[in-house]
Order: structure tokens, then sequence, then C-alpha cells
């Protein structure tokens, strides 16, 4: 089944598009085009300003989801230039192959009618006219405008009409209602989950229910039970100052529910689905996991997997500083960091979970006399950040840490934990996975820890090219800091030792980034009376020469800065 949704990247939309696509398939109508991470899920993607686009995708679709909303404009102008969306949905669908259209109004169309003895149902005539704010106007308007047109036009339609929806990407509500601890007293709630509404959605579509209004939530909360529920999650205290009670004559309409108690019908839905929500209201209010941004344990992220919603996961470096840059909307972002620890150590491999630093694996191994057979540039980086990246190390025998990687763990689609090996035939294929993804484990091959000597040389720069081609090899690794202005460059010749030197330096960092001078000055201290003359350049004979012996150092000594997972 062809499957338009329209808002495809906004709260409902996103989770609807995650849900449907999985069975259909799905075409997205947004704003402005997803981000790459975004356009590699299945679903297609067009904007809405191309008309051309637009038109061949609803032409062509089975079912057409308008659950967009451009919150940009406000008053009278967030009515009309919605409501030209909606009637430009509707017009380009006329003629094609779309047999329903489902459009996602709001249970605000309520505010401004009486409530009956019974409560709100579907078929009460709505009163449009009253003090209503232009959110509620807009609903009004559209589902006349959906229900006229797909009469004329022969197309079947569906109106829904959800209360206030929670759940992860839903921000409005749940832990987000206590930002400020001041709660509402004396009026009602009704909350249902995002994956619930899918899940109705879902089933109305499958039955082939057409042309019905229905309303969408769970069970009536007072509004004091709603707000002690959010601030118990959030953990702290709420309060309901007598001001706010005497001020709810002013709330918008679209609040209306929180001025006096409202019982809302949404029994018809359930009994034509079959499908009756049951979550209780701590569950309903439960801290967002991708709005907290961490994943702690295994049922912390299937949680997060279950909710659908597009995320990428990371560990600790500089990539996590740049992420917060990239499009929040498409884009959630879970920390793994506090999933952290060693899960085994048995002879020469060990066994961490994803978010692990290196620095706490060498800390570990140290202590039994092993090592990485490689030591990376960023000891912050996370052990989940070696399998996804290439993080160069300290050998030419490894072109990367990840070479060390035996196997790893991961959570599948249905959030059961599955184990790849290398050299299986999904393992290249594991590695190129970023979005939806969670990395439970990893596991490293290690030896026997030894001992490393640096020799440093200044070298001119007619040398430089055949360190590059060849002279490199002669070593365990080289690196190389090179001063063009000076016609010099500084090489760190690094290799294996059986022992430790008698007369060794002892262990200094590289001076990256710093002055040539200053290098120089700095060497020339630390290194004075240590074997080996420190070489100067002929291009630079004011260099006070100075010695160094082999740098003596633990394989698993360096701990420096962090990387991304």
């Amino acid at each position: 089944m062809r499957v338009v949704v329209a808002g495809a990247l906004g709260g409902i939309g996103q989770h609807l598009v995650a849900r449907l696509q999985g069975e259909h398939d799905v075409t997205g109508v947004v704003r402005s085009l997803p981000s790459r991470s975004a356009s590699r899920s299945r679903a297609n993607y067009v904007a809405s300003s191309d008309r051309d686009g637009l038109r061949d995708c609803l032409q062509s679709a089975d079912v057409i989801i308008h659950a967009a909303l451009d919150p940009r404009k406000h008053g009278k102008a967030l009515v009309r230039t919605n409501n030209a969306f909606t009637r430009e949905l509707l017009e380009l669908s006329k003629g094609g192959t779309a047999r329903l259209f489902v459009y996602f109004s709001s249970w605000v169309v309520y505010s401004g009618t009486p409530q009956g003895p019974e409560g709100y149902r579907e078929s009460d005539r709505l009163e449009t006219d009253g003090k209503l704010d232009s959110y509620t106007r807009l609903k009004l308007l559209d589902e006349r405008t959906v229900r006229d047109s797909c009469e004329s036009s022969g197309i079947g339609y569906l109106i829904l009409r959800p209360t206030v929806v929670v759940g992860p990407g839903m921000d409005r509500y749940g832990r987000g209602a206590v930002r400020l601890p001041i709660g509402v007293a004396g009026g009602t709630l009704n909350l249902i989950h995002v994956n619930d509404l899918c899940e109705t959605v879902d089933r109305l579509i499958e039955h082939g229910v057409v042309n019905e209004v229905f309303n969408l939530g769970g069970d009536d909360v007072p509004s004091e039970d709603f707000f002690v529920a959010a601030a118990r999650a959030a953990g702290t205290r709420m309060r309901f100052p007598s001001l706010v009670q005497r001020s709810k004559r002013v709330f918008p309409s679209t609040l209306w529910f929180l001025k006096s108690e409202v019982r809302l019908r949404s029994e018809r839905v359930r009994e034509t689905t079959g499908f009756v929500p049951a979550r209780s209201l701590d569950e309903l209010v439960a801290p967002n996991p991708l709005r907290d941004g961490e994943a702690d344990s295994l049922d912390t992220m299937r949680r997060i997997q279950e909710s659908g919603v597009s995320f990428k996961a990371y560990g600790a470096g500089y990539a996590a500083v740049l992420s917060p840059l990239r499009r929040v909307e498409l884009e959630r972002r879970i920390r793994l960091t506090p999933h952290r620890g060693i899960v085994s150590l048995h002879g020469d491999v060990v066994t961490v979970k994803s978010g692990t630093r290196l620095s706490e694996i060498t800390d570990v191994l140290d202590k039994v006399d092993l090592t990485l057979a490689t030591m990376p540039e960023f000891m912050g980086a996370t052990a989940g950040a070696c399998f996804f990246v290439d993080i160069h190390g300290s050998s030419n025998e490894y072109f990367s840490v990840a070479d060390l990687i035996l196997e790893v763990k991961y959570l599948d689609s249905n959030g059961d934990e599955r184990t790849a090996k290398r050299g299986d035939s999904d393992w290249d294929a594991l590695r190129r996975r970023d979005d939806r993804f969670f990395l439970t484990e990893v596991t490293f091959q290690c030896e026997r820890s030894g001992y490393l000597t640096k020799r440093i040389e200044f070298l001119d720069d007619e040398k430089l090219t055949a360190y590059f081609e060849q002279e490199h090899r002669k070593n365990l690794s080289t690196v190389i800091q090179w001063f063009p202005h000076y016609g010099t460059f500084m090489v760190h010749h690094i290799n294996r030792a059986d022992s430790a030197p008698p007369n060794a330096a002892r262990p200094t960092g590289t001076a990256r980034a710093m002055p040539y001078r200053f290098v120089r000055w700095v060497y020339a201290a630390r290194l004075r009376g240590k074997d080996n003359p420190l070489r100067a350049p002929r291009s630079n004979p004011r260099v006070v020469p100075s010695c160094e012996g082999p740098r003596a150092e633990r394989l698993s000594a360096a701990k420096p800065a962090g990387l991304r997972h």
C-alpha cells in the first residue's frame, strides 16, 4: 500500500512513518528535505514547496495522512496558512488513486461546546462561535474542509481527535509540563501515548474504516493527579498557587480542559479497532528517554528503540560536541557513556560495555600486565567508537584500533541482543549502521605489555618525502611534526624495547601546534644530559644540541582526549 504522510518529521508524523514503513511504501511530505542521516530510512521525502513532486505522490497514493502544522504563523495567519495547505493536499489528490484521507484534528474542537451529561461524543454538534483561539478555529475549519472535499470527490475520510499526545518527541506534556513546578487544580487531563495513537491509526487503515470521526484518548484524569505524577517523575514537588487557580478564566480555548472537569468518550474507536490502550499515569508521564539523551542499560536502550523515533548513539569525544549543530528534529542523540564497565577478562581477551573509555580499559589491563596492541591518540574514545570509526593507533602493524576487535554485541530490531564475530558476512554492514542502532559490548584482542622507546630527531625538509614513502616503515610508529618556515621537521621514532634503558629521559608528551623555537627549547631542557644527542639540521646552526636517551614507556601509559561513537 502506498501511504503519504504530510508532516512526516513532526511529533506525530515521524512516529507514523517509523511504524508504517515496515509494511507499506511511505512518502513523507516535509517543509524542507531531511538531512542525509534521516534520508537513510526506507521512507521517501518530498518538499511541500515542490508542487509537481507533491502532486505525483498524492495522485499515486492509496492513503493520505495529514498530520502537518506550520506553527510559524499566529492569529488569523495561522488559520489561513494551514487551511490553505489542507486545501492544497485535497485538491492535488483528486482524480488519483487515493481511497482514504486521514486528518489529525484535536479534542480542542469541543472547547466551545457545552458538555453533555455523558461527556463529549463524536456526534456532538460543535459550536464555532465564542472566545476560541486560532488553533481551535483552524481545527474546526479544517474538519469542515476535509469532510466537504472528500464527500464531493468520492474519497473516504477519517477525522481523528486525539487528546494530549505524550511519549518520545512529544515534549509539551509529560515531564515537559513541570519545567516550572506549578500546577492547575480543578481541571481534567486525558493522555494518549504516541505509540498507542499510531497503533490505532494503523488498525483503522487495515480495517478499511472510512467516513468516520473518532476521539482518540485514554482515561480522564484530574489535573491535580497529572501534575503531581509529572512532578514525581521529574524528581520535584508540584505546587498549586491560588493565583493560578484564579487566572484560569483567561486560559485560551486550547487549554479549556484545565478550566473545569471534562469527560471524553473514546469507546467507539476501541470497539472498531479492538485496541484498548492500557498505560498507567506514571507510564504516560515517565521521563522521555530520548529527551534525557542517555542510555545506561539494555532496558533503557530497548525502550528507546520501541519508541520508533530516529536516533543516533554516541560515546565520548569531539564529534559529540559538534552533533548538536545538526537539526534536532531529525536526529535524537543518545549518549552511551553511562553504559560502561569491564564485562570479562579471560587470557588475552577483554570484553567491555560499548560506553567504556579506552583509558578505563588500559587501566584495568595494566594491572595484569596486558595492553592493546596499538594505542590511539585519543584515549578518551569509547570502545564503541573504535568499531564504527577507523581510529588510527601507534603501530604500523594495525591500521586502526578496529583491527583489534574480535566480536561485538548489539540489539536487533526486536530488542534482542545478538553477537557478530569478525569475518561474519554482516560485519562490514554493521560497521556502517548508525541510525536506530545500539552497540552493547565490544571484545578486544590484547597482548603482553612491554616497553616503548622514542628517539627524537630534527631533519631537513629534503628528507620529508622519504619518510612519507618508506622511512616510516622502519619504526613501529612514526610521528612527524613539520616546520616549513624553518625548513625542518621533527620525527618521533617509536619502537619496542625489552627493558627501560638506564639513562632514558622521563616520558614527555608531544608539543603539538607549538612554535618551533618553543618546541626546541622544551626538548632541550627535558633531554639535557640523557643518552644519544638530539640531532639538529644543518640549516639551523643556532639550536643548542641536547641529549635524549630512548624514552621508556608502558604501552598503556598515554591517556589523551576522546572521539566519537
